[in-house]
């Protein structure tokens, strides 16, 4: 609500900028109006994705994402990514690689696939299907207390991280 105001207040003054023109005509100006919030819009929407922004961002030391959920940074499409999923309370711990997740949760229900179930204070394997690419198991995050990833040493997940605190050595 306070963005859509400040948004909203900019954008007029912007508005206001633009020399107005005399007519008394109210759809036109409503309809320059939208035209011109639409093209400021796009611009600062191009901007925000922009590596100029992800640039001063870093200059700034703040780490952002231009998407609503982390999982899409985490996911590595092209090397695969392995998920180790502890509970404690249930007293076990899964690791797996991950093939599915939900997009829109804070905290996904994932799909791992060639997994080993395991107790979680004796590390004894419950069930190993490993070699078994067929079998997979869902998992409701909200209920793990912790989640381990494993990225394959070609990920460009790693790589960028890797060199960024080069970088700052």
């Amino acid at each position: 609500m306070t963005r859509s105001i400040i948004c909203g207040y900019i954008l007029t003054l912007f508005y206001k900028i633009i020399p107005s023109i005399t007519y008394n005509n109210a759809v036109l100006d409503t309809m320059l109006f939208l035209i011109i919030c639409a093209i400021a819009g796009y611009i600062t929407a191009q901007f925000y994705v922009s590596k100029w922004m992800r640039w001063i961002l870093k200059k700034l030391k703040i780490k952002s994402t231009i998407n609503e959920y982390i999982w899409r940074d985490i996911e590595d499409k092209d090397n695969g990514l392995w998920v180790k999923v502890v509970s404690k309370e249930c007293n076990f711990d899964i690791y797996g690689q991950l093939v599915l997740f939900e997009q829109f949760e804070r905290k996904p229900i994932i799909v791992l696939n060639r997994y080993i179930y395991r107790n979680y204070s004796d590390k004894k394997i419950i069930k190993d299907f490993d070699t078994v690419p067929t079998k997979r198991i869902v998992i409701d995050t909200s209920k793990c207390d912790v989640i381990e990833l494993t990225y394959d040493k070609n990920s460009d997940n790693i790589k960028n991280h890797v060199q960024e605190r080069c970088v700052r050595v």
